[in-house]
């Protein structure tokens, strides 16, 4: 017996935001057309643009004094050119980045937990499991340079 299965339809984002898309948040976006969330939430430090996954296109746009099409832009830049291959919408092909995210130095530890969507405290006790002792206002800079390591391996730790 032969069994039909609907396929769904891969999605590349459009040049202009649908209507609605401020409403919508960078998680929702990144799994409709397929985006690595991370690529996109680095996209935005890259653009000194603070936001984390859970916020509306939006709310990030109000805390940083930005319009939304700005917003929308910079995870425009992150999508895949039209040609290259898609991804279905819920599915995540993108290969691992082995790279920590660029200007960690200038973030404070919250800032690093809320732009990647690492939980604070987790990443606190994590950072104690090594003997590193840190505060949420503290910058990545002065606690890799307190410790003598790389600011990739302080994120590494906190991940």
């Amino acid at each position: 017996m032969e069994t039909k299965v609907a396929l769904e339809k891969s999605q590349k984002m459009p040049v202009e935001p649908a209507s609605g898309t401020s409403r919508k948040t960078v998680e929702d976006i990144c799994k409709t057309y397929g985006l690595d969330i991370d690529t996109v939430m680095a996209g935005f430090v890259a653009h000194k643009i603070r936001a984390s996954a859970d916020m509306t296109l939006r709310t990030i746009a109000e805390q940083n004094n930005i319009g939304t099409e700005e917003i929308y832009a910079v995870i425009l830049k992150t999508s895949p050119a039209p040609g290259t291959a898609t991804v279905t919408p819920g599915e995540n092909k993108a290969q691992p980045n082995n790279r920590a995210p660029s200007g960690l130095g200038r973030m404070t530890l919250d800032d690093v937990c809320r732009t990647y969507n690492i939980n604070l405290n987790a990443a606190l006790e994590r950072l104690a499991g090594k003997g590193i002792t840190a505060l949420s206002g503290d910058k990545m800079s002065q606690i890799s340079d307190k410790y003598d390591i790389t600011r990739r391996e302080l994120y590494e730790i906190m991940k």
